[in-house]
């Protein structure tokens, strides 16, 4: 009964693919059929549909299935229909003609474009086109485009005369930043020197212990008795004063020489004669200048 139903559902299957792919469709599903139900009588040992007393028999059927399906592909490859033949008696005498006409038909040479402001990629590269020279030019966007020669000129004339300007400006503002410069540096340097001779100076003037000291020793030799300066830093020095010294303290001391010449002329006369000459001698021997001595001995009415 088993058989009976099997065979009719395989007969029911190869029919409709034997009428639509022919023999080689009908021979693969049998030959798949027939390798199927030889494995299974070989693999599990058990009688198959069709009643395979045992496993050789499972396995010549498997074999003769597997060769069956082998003899199939190849049935269906030769009856495969040939497309581009198929298409190609589609095509019809007046599509042919056409495509014959379409390709007897020369191509148009195309038209050269103009060059001109088009990107280039070689400085001062050359090129023709219609009789004229077209080079390659930095423009002022900072692009190298084809150029006429003209406009060439023209644009690296422009660039040459802005980068001199560009240098001019630069090298004057950098001669303008080294005077700055420079004018900061010795007004620096002034203040400087300036502040070290104020410094001096005030050191100077407030002298060391030893000319404090004779300062006070010249205005005290003052309250005794008339001196001519050079008088007076003679006396420090007998003191046992530097020159240097005894010259920084009669130069700071508050005295007038004049009124000095006039207290020592009035001294000598209180002491003994003299002539008006003679007095005014032993002024200027005591230290006092020519004119302080003139002026002492005028102030006694000689």
């Amino acid at each position: 009964m088993l058989f009976w139903i099997v065979a009719a559902v395989l007969l029911l299957v190869v029919i409709p693919f034997a009428v639509a792919g022919g023999v080689g469709m009908a021979l693969f599903i049998l030959g798949l059929v027939a390798m199927l139900t030889g494995l299974y009588t070989l693999l599990f040992k058990r009688r198959s549909w069709i009643g395979l007393p045992h496993r050789n028999s499972g396995g010549v059927l498997a074999v003769s299935g597997f060769v069956a399906l082998i003899l199939s592909f190849g049935l269906i490859g030769a009856t495969a229909p040939r497309v581009d033949s198929d298409k190609a008696t589609l095509v019809g005498p007046v599509q042919q003609s056409e495509t014959a006409k379409a390709t007897a038909t020369p191509t148009p040479t195309p038209t050269a474009t103009n060059p001109a402001n088009s990107k280039c990629t070689t400085a001062a590269a050359t090129q023709k086109y219609n009789s004229q020279t077209l080079i390659c030019t930095m423009g002022s966007d900072q692009r190298l485009v084809w150029m006429t020669e003209p406009d060439s000129q023209r644009v690296l004339a422009e660039k040459a005369a802005a980068d001199k300007a560009s240098d001019e400006k630069a090298a004057a503002e950098k001669a303008a930043a080294e005077q700055a410069a420079a004018e900061r540096a010795a007004a620096e340097k002034a203040a400087a020197d300036k502040a070290a001779s104020e410094q001096a100076a005030a050191k100077a003037e407030a002298g060391t212990v030893s000319q404090r000291n004779a300062l006070r020793a010249a205005a005290d030799y003052l309250d005794y008795t008339a001196f001519s300066r050079t008088g007076l830093i003679s006396q420090l020095e007998y003191e046992e004063y530097s020159t240097e010294d005894a010259t920084w303290a009669v130069d700071r001391v508050k005295v007038d020489w004049n009124v000095q010449a006039v207290k020592s002329a009035k001294d000598y006369l209180d002491y003994t004669a003299f002539s008006r000459a003679g007095l005014i001698d032993q002024l200027i021997y005591e230290g006092f200048t020519p004119e302080q001595a003139e002026y002492g001995v005028s102030q006694t009415g000689l």
